[in-house]
């Protein structure tokens, strides 16, 4: 009886489809990572992938909660509605700071489109001791704000105007000495000084501040209003006008056109 040769079996057919696949991928890989474009895209799909696995997280959170959050801005200036021709107000703070609680993406639109100011308005107000609440400008109902400090009790003062004398200070430069210059001649010897009635009160001294520094001739110039109080400190006032003209002139020429007249007479 003869024996026949039997075909392969349906795993050895198997094995041997898998391992022709195998080498086509693997020949199809070599031909990617040894190729240098083929490389750089295949790092590129591997870190992108690495990338949202890692954010997926983090990225869901920002898109999709809605959950509150709040965000301190501090140093924010107070914008106070007031007659600042006729009163002067003492007491108020330099700046607040501003707590907004709400979504985060309100918060930020807000801070984008407006930023954050806060405002107070006493113009029905006159003289005296005046509460002060602070609010913030253009806050929309999304969002609520906690301002520290809330309030503060402010003074409001009534603005009055006085005349005062001025006298001239010169002052000079190095190796300079006040004595090589004459006093100064202004060409206005008083002026109007506007403020509350405790900063008069304050003032001890007037003075137009001649600065000689570099000049060895005759020389005019603007010299700038100064009001002090008596420990020499500058008080905040409005000084009308706030410069006057000055003249003046070497010693040293006027002593030598003295001699020449003397000799001449």
């Amino acid at each position: 009886m003869e024996n026949k040769d039997k075909g392969p079996t349906f795993l050895e057919s198997l094995i041997s489809w898998g391992g022709h696949v195998f080498s086509k991928l693997s020949k199809y890989v070599d031909k990617i990572v040894f190729n240098r474009t083929g490389s750089l895209v295949l790092t590129l799909v591997l870190a992108l992938g690495i990338c949202l696995s890692l954010d997926y997280k983090n990225l869901a959170m920002t898109i999709f909660d809605d959950s509150k959050t709040t965000s301190t801005v501090s140093n924010v200036q107070v914008n106070v509605a007031y007659d600042s021709k006729l009163y002067e107000i003492s007491g108020l703070p330099d700046n607040v700071s501003v707590s907004l609680t709400g979504k985060a993406s309100d918060i930020q639109l807000f801070r984008q489109q407006h930023g954050v100011s806060v405002s107070s308005d006493i113009t029905k107000y006159g003289e005296g001791v005046v509460y002060l609440d602070f609010k913030v400008d253009n806050l929309p109902s999304s969002i609520s704000a906690t301002i520290t400090p809330s309030s503060v009790d402010v003074m409001v003062e009534k603005k009055i105007e006085q005349i005062f004398t001025v006298t001239p200070k010169l002052m000079v430069g190095l190796n300079q000495k006040e004595d090589e210059f004459t006093v100064p001649i202004l060409d206005k010897n008083t002026v109007k000084i506007v403020g509350t009635k405790t900063q008069i009160n304050t003032i001890r001294k007037v003075e137009a501040i001649v600065d000689a520094a570099g000049y060895t001739k005759d020389f005019t110039k603007d010299a700038t209003i100064v009001a002090y109080d008596s420990t020499g400190n500058q008080v905040a006032v409005l000084i009308e006008p706030r410069t006057v003209k000055a003249s003046v002139k070497i010693a040293v020429q006027e002593q030598e056109t003295s001699d020449e007249e003397s000799k001449e007479k």
